[in-house]
C-alpha cells in the first residue's frame, strides 16, 4: 500500500518517519514557485512569508539524508518541477519509487 503525504514543510518539522524518510524531494526554480503561488492568488508579501518559512533544496536534501541515516531506513527521490507539463518525468518517479519499495501495482 502507498500513502501519499503532501507535506512542504515535512523536512523543517522533522517528521519524514511518518513515511519511513521515503521522499520524493520537488525542485522548482525560484520564479516557477512564485508564479504558482500567484496564480494562486497570493500576493508578493505573501509569497515572500511562504519562502522564508521554508529550507532551501539544499537545506532540506541534507536534513532528509541525516533523518535517513539516523533511522538506518529510507531513499529520496528528486524530481525537478520548474518547466509545468512534463507529467513524464512525475510517472517516471512514481515508477522509481514503487520498484524501489517493491510494491506491487496492481497489475496482474
Amino acid at each position: 500500500m502507498v500513502i501519499l503525504i503532501n507535506a512542504a514543510l515535512i523536512a523543517e518539522t522533522d517528521m519524514s518517519y511518518l513515511c519511513n524518510n521515503n521522499i520524493v524531494l520537488v525542485h522548482a526554480d525560484k520564479y516557477s514557485r512564485n508564479k504558482r503561488l500567484s496564480e494562486r492568488g497570493l500576493n508578493e508579501k505573501q509569497i515572500e512569508r511562504r519562502d522564508l518559512g521554508q529550507y532551501n533544496f539544499e537545506l532540506k536534501k541534507e536534513k532528509l539524508e541525516s533523518a535517513i541515516i539516523r533511522d538506518n531506513n529510507g531513499y529520496i527521490w528528486e524530481l525537478e518541477n520548474s518547466k509545468a507539463g512534463d507529467d513524464s518525468k512525475i510517472e517516471n518517479v512514481f515508477n522509481n519509487l514503487i520498484n524501489h519499495l517493491k510494491i506491487d501495482g496492481g497489475k496482474k
